[in-house]
């Protein structure tokens, strides 16, 4: 395990014991490869959330925080941009066009089943604003 991805596992371990609502089996997959082999929370945020994101070097900070659009608050209902599961499934596996999001390969349809699980789990808990 490389270090990032280890201080991804300690960050994503920490905030799932101040998570307060229990995730199904898919959507408890999907948190993890949003916070480690998706590198979801790179711009998305710590559990959707842009202003909570993981140790990155200045210059990785710095660009993403240029981003135009900005990356969206993931854990806002009003956020959702694609109205159908192939929409958001498609956002996912070949990216976003207008926005910095790039397509992922690496990831399974089983994986992005269980992203969307983990996102739909995040929209449905009450958005906590953060500092």
């Amino acid at each position: 395990m490389c270090l990032v991805s280890a201080a991804l596992w300690m960050i994503c371990t920490v905030a799932a014991a101040q998570h307060p609502s229990a995730l199904s089996e898919g959507a408890a997959r999907g948190r993890a490869l949003y916070h480690g082999k998706g590198a979801c929370a790179m711009c998305h945020g710590l559990d959707g959330d842009p202003a909570r994101r993981p140790p990155m070097n200045e210059n990785t900070t710095a660009v993403i925080s240029k981003l135009s659009p900005p990356p969206p608050d993931l854990r806002a209902p009003d956020s959702e941009r694609f109205l159908s599961e192939q929409q958001r499934r498609k956002a996912i596996r070949k990216g976003h066009p207008g926005t910095a999001m790039l397509p992922d390969p690496t990831l399974s349809d089983q994986d992005i089943s269980d992203i969307l699980a983990y996102l739909s789990h995040l929209r449905r808990e009450p958005v906590r604003k953060t500092r």
